[in-house]
């Protein structure tokens, strides 16, 4: 084969693939065209058919719309129409119920005037029998009163004197017997326990009062003092009588209200000296100041009592008795009625000691 056999065969073979490249892109060409026809065809039916759809949508929630307006137009005529009705009604109800209440009232009023007036009469009329009733009874009574007071005076009177007397014997003797065993045997008792509990006072006191001022000094009268008291207290001695200022009272420490000044004791023993008695003072002893005389003076009193007693324990059995029969008062045990007394008596030579 030669070149030439060669090129005209490539040229035909070129030719033959350039004419099925052509009828290739021409069917391709007429495939798109087909489909892209289909295509819009489809397209077309479908927007139509979507038209349609969208149309008739509307129209249908038109008329949906528009049902719903004549469905409240004509349930506001409804409703217009019940509330004239219920107006009316209420209208009508309201005037009857006026006219009820107003029967109700005129009707009750005219029945409790009648029925007030009718209770009146009534009252008024067992008022009058009552009265009556009781003026016949009241006078029967009183004639039968008097003629029992009269045949009681007459048949009874000697029995009613005789009860009478032997009763009055009688409690006569009943409160002799009752004063006898009180006198007897009540007042002894009574005076024992207080005897009892008047000693037992008064050493707890003492006890108390020496515990409470252990540390503070025991000092004697001032001669000066003792030589003026002599004159006051017909030649006593109160050689050996100590006294405690400033000290603290058993009394007050039990009751805060307490205004107790001094207390006095009996005998007492400290570092080997023997006391006579010791009195404690609730101030500072200053026998230039006239208060604090009055007050010493008033306990030496209950110094001299101790000696006439027989001592502490007699003392204090005839103060606890004192106590009791003055009714538990501090005040009226005649014990301590007799130191007041004494400085009230004597208060004139007490300022001029």
């Amino acid at each position: 084969m030669t070149f030439e056999d060669f090129c005209e065969d490539m040229a035909d073979a070129v030719s033959d693939a350039v004419d099925s490249c052509v009828d290739l892109v021409e069917d391709i060409g007429e495939a798109v065209s087909n489909a892209i026809g289909d295509i819009s065809s489809a397209i077309a039916d479908i927007a139509g058919a979507a038209a349609d759809i969208i149309g008739d949508a509307l129209s249908c929630f038109g008329d949906f719309i528009d049902g719903i307006g004549d469905f409240l137009e004509t349930s506001a005529d409804f409703f217009e129409a019940i509330i004239r009705t219920l107006e009316s009604a209420g209208n009508n109800v309201a005037h009857f119920l006026d006219d009820l209440v107003s029967t109700i009232v005129r009707s009750t009023q005219d029945m409790w005037e009648g029925l007030s007036s009718l209770v009146e009469d009534v009252w008024n009329g067992l008022g009058k029998l009552v009265v009556q009733a009781w003026e016949g009874i009241f006078s029967i009574i009183e004639e039968v009163s008097a003629a029992l007071v009269n045949i009681a005076e007459n048949a009874l009177g000697p029995i009613l004197r005789f009860i009478e007397n032997a009763t009055i014997s009688f409690f006569e003797v009943l409160m002799g017997f009752l004063e006898m065993v009180i006198e007897c045997i009540v007042e002894p008792v009574l005076e024992f326990f207080a005897c009892i509990s008047g000693i037992s006072v008064y050493f707890a006191a003492k006890a108390g009062n020496a515990s409470l001022n252990a540390f503070k000094a025991r000092h004697f009268l001032p001669d000066t003092f003792k030589t003026k008291l002599q004159k006051l207290f017909d030649n006593t001695s109160f050689d050996s009588v100590c006294y405690v200022e400033g000290a603290n009272l058993i009394a007050n420490a039990f009751d805060p209200k307490s205004e107790t000044k001094g207390m006095t004791f009996g005998p007492d023993t400290m570092a080997g000296v023997v006391m006579r008695a010791v009195v404690y003072l609730k101030s500072i002893f200053d026998e230039n100041d006239y208060e604090s005389r009055k007050t010493m003076v008033h306990e030496l009193v209950h110094v001299k009592q101790i000696d006439r007693y027989g001592g502490e324990i007699g003392f204090a059995c005839e103060y606890g008795k004192g106590y009791v029969s003055a009714g538990l008062s501090y005040e009226g045990n005649p014990l301590e009625e007799e130191a007041y007394d004494f400085t009230k008596d004597h208060d004139q030579k007490i300022k001029n000691l």
